[in-house]
C-alpha cells in the first residue's frame, strides 16, 4: 500500500541576524569525513555530498537529506523516520546498525546500540553543513558504516556569526532558534539553540516538542589546538498508528493508537586535541555520551507493550597523519569504546498473537570495541592517486538476564552469555584526473557485529548464537567536475551483502540472508 504524499508548506519566517566577520569553515573544495580533517575533495575516491543546511527551513531532517541521490528518508510521526541508502527502506537492527551518524566525525549512538531514528539525535540548525557518503565508509569508520554514513558539522566555534530566527506554520509547527558567539579572550566559544515542534501533527494526537543545545569552545595552548564540545536533545512526541485506509480522509488522519508515544533524551561530550608534529599531526578525541528512550511499541499487533532503553559510552579516537616524501600520505590509529546498555520490554494488555501480558525482556549488555586500522593514500604525478585502507573492529558483549530464561509467549530469552566479533574491512580506491573531471573507482568492504536487540531480543524458533556479523562488499565507479560551471557527480554500483538479519511478513526473525543492491546515482 503506498502512502498519500504529504505536503508542508510554511506559514511564516521571522528572523535578524547580527554579523561580525565570516565564518571559518572549510571551502566546498575540501572535506573531513573520509580522512578525518581537511582533505581535497576533487581526489575522494568516492562518491560524497555536501549540503549547506542553511539554504533549508525544515523542522525534519528528511526534507534536507533527501536532496541526495541515492538517499530516501521516511518520514514517520514527528521526528520518527526510517533510512534507504543504497538499500530499501530497513527496519529493526537493520535500519539501525546499517547508517552510521556523526556530529564532528564521532558516533552519535554506540555501534552495537544504534536506533532507527538516529537523526532524531541531530542538531541540524547553526550547521554548517553535512557530508553524506552513500555505500561503505572509509576504514576509518567501520561498523555500522555499512550502506551509508552522515556526518554532521557544526558551525566552527570561532565563527564571530550571531542570529536569531522564528518559524511558524500549519499544524502548529514552530522553530525557535539561535547562536550566539562569545569571544573570551584567549578562547573562542558559540552557543546554539534549537526548540521546535508541531502541536497537533497532520494526524490526530500526532504532536511534538523538541529541545537541542550545543555548546562549543576553541582554544590554542603550547602548540596544541583544542576544540570541545557538549550537546543534548530532549524529544517528547505522540505517535500515530498504522492506518486501515490511507484513501479516506478521516482514517488516514485518525489515530487508533493515541496512547502511542515516544520520550527520549541523549547527551554526549567530545574534546578534540590537534598536536602538529614535524612530518603531521596527532589527533586524539575522547568522548563520552549518555541516552534513554520510552516508547510504546504500537506496531507490534494489538500488544502495545512498553520498552525502555538506554546505553552510556565512555571512548577515544585517535589519528596519526604522516606526510610522506612524493606527496604520499599515511594515516593510522586506536579507536576504543566501552558500553553499558539496558532494555526492558512489558506489556499491560491482554494476550493477542502469542503476545503476552507481563515481563517480555530485561537485560543488560556491556560492549567493548578496539579498532586498529591504516590508511594511505599514493601519488603517482600530479593526476593519479592510490587510496588503500584496512581496519580490524574487535567486538565484545557481555550480556546479562535479569528475568527468567526460556520462551515466554512469543519471546526467547537467553541465559547470561559472552559473544565475540571480529571483523576485517579493507578499502582500495583510485582516482584520475583528465582535464576538468575526475574518475575515480574503489573496491569495499563494510562491516558490523550484530545489533545488541538482534543478539538478545529473540523470538521463539531462533537459535541462540545463531547471528553472525553482516558483510557488504560494494564495487563503485563514477566522474565529478572539478572545474566550470556545472557541478556534476555520478556513480554507479554494485553490493553483496550476506548475513542479513529481517523480520518477514509473518513477523518472525530471519538470519543471515543475502540481498544484492545495483543502481546510478547522478547530482547536478
Amino acid at each position: 500500500m503506498k502512502p498519500a504524499t504529504q505536503v508542508t508548506v510554511f506559514a511564516a519566517a521571522l528572523g535578524f541576524c547580527a554579523q561580525s566577520g565570516s565564518a571559518q569553515n572549510l571551502p566546498d573544495n575540501m572535506i573531513v569525513t573520509t580522512q578525518r580533517a581537511g582533505s581535497e575533495r576533487a581526489y575522494n575516491p568516492g562518491n560524497i555530498a555536501l549540503i549547506n543546511t542553511q539554504d533549508f527551513t525544515s523542522l525534519y531532517p528528511a526534507d534536507i537529506l533527501n536532496h541526495v541521490p541515492g538517499l530516501n528518508i521516511q518520514r514517520g510521526s514527528g521526528q520518527e523516520h526510517l533510512t534507504a541508502m543504497r538499500s530499501p527502506v530497513l527496519t529493526g537492527g537493520a535500519g539501525a546498525g546499517s547508517f552510521l551518524v556523526m556530529e564532528n566525525n564521532v558516533g552519535l549512538r554506540a555501534a552495537g546500540f544504534a536506533n532507527v531514528n538516529g537523526l532524531m539525535d541531530v542538531m541540524l540548525e547553526d550547521t554548517a553543513r553535512v557530508e553524506i557518503i552513500r555505500g561503505p565508509g572509509s576504514a576509518l569508520y567501520g561498523s555500522n558504516a555499512q550502506h551509508g554514513l552522515v556526518n554532521v558539522i557544526p558551525v566552527d566555534p570561532r565563527d564571530s556569526t550571531s542570529y536569531a530566527s522564528a518559524t511558524f506554520g500549519a499544524y502548529g509547527r514552530y522553530r525557535l532558534a539561535g547562536a550566539a558567539a562569545l569571544d573570551l579572550g584567549a578562547m573562542a566559544a558559540r552557543i546554539s539553540l534549537d526548540l521546535s515542534g508541531e502541536e497537533e501533527g497532520v494526524r490526530a494526537a500526532s504532536g511534538y516538542a523538541g529541545q537541542k543545545l550545543r555548546v562549543q569552545t576553541h582554544w590554542e595552548n603550547a602548540g596544541r589546538t583544542y576544540r570541545f564540545s557538549l550537546a543534548g536533545m530532549n524529544l517528547n512526541q505522540e505517535t500515530a498508528g498504522y492506518a486501515a485506509d490511507f484513501r479516506n480522509q478521516a482514517v488516514a488522519k485518525g489515530n487508533r493508537d493515541k496512547n502511542a508515544h515516544r520520550d527520549a533524551w541523549s547527551l554526549r561530550t567530545a574534546l578534540t586535541i590537534e598536536q602538529q608534529l614535524t612530518n603531521g599531526r596527532l589527533i586524539l578525541t575522547p568522548y563520552a555520551r549518555k541516552n534513554h528512550m520510552v516508547f510504546r511499541m504500537h506496531f507490534l499487533s494489538t500488544a502495545d507493550p512498553l520498552e525502555k532503553n538506554g546505553h552510556q559510552s565512555l571512548g577515544v579516537l585517535s589519528a596519526y597523519h604522516r606526510r610522506l616524501d612524493g606527496g604520499h600520505r599515511l594515516i593510522a590509529g586506536l579507536d576504543a569504546e566501552v558500553t553499558q546498555g539496558t532494555l526492558w520490554q512489558y506489556q499491560s494488555n491482554p494476550a493477542a498473537f502469542g503476545y503476552l501480558p507481563g515481563l517480555h525482556y530485561d537485560y543488560e549488555v556491556e560492549a567493548k570495541t578496539a579498532s586498529p586500522y591504516l590508511h594511505t593514500e599514493w601519488r603517482w604525478r600530479d593526476t593519479t592517486r592510490l587510496t588503500t585502507g584496512l581496519r580490524y573492529d574487535l567486538t565484545t558483549y557481555r550480556y546479562r538476564n535479569l528475568a527468567n530464561d526460556g520462551t515466554f509467549g512469543r519471546f526467547l530469552r537467553p541465559a547470561d552469555r559472552v559473544d565475540d566479533y571480529d571483523t576485517l574491512s579493507p578499502k582500495i580506491g583510485l582516482t584520475h584526473q583528465s582535464g576538468g573531471f575526475v574518475v575515480f573507482a574503489n573496491l569495499s568492504r563494510g562491516t558490523r557485529a550484530p545489533q545488541t536487540t538482534d543478539l538478545y531480543r529473540l523470538r521463539t524458533g531462533q537459535t541462540v548464537g545463531d547471528i553472525r556479523p553482516e558483510k557488504l562488499d560494494s564495487a563503485e565507479i563514477g566522474l565529478r567536475t572539478i572545474s566550470g560551471p556545472l557541478a556534476l557527480e555520478v556513480s554507479a554500483y554494485k553490493i553483496k551483502k550476506k548475513n542479513y538479519y529481517f523480520r518477514d511478513s509473518n513477523s518472525e526473525n530471519v538470519s543471515n540472508g543475502q540481498t544484492d543492491h545495483e543502481g546510478l546515482e547522478l547530482s547536478l
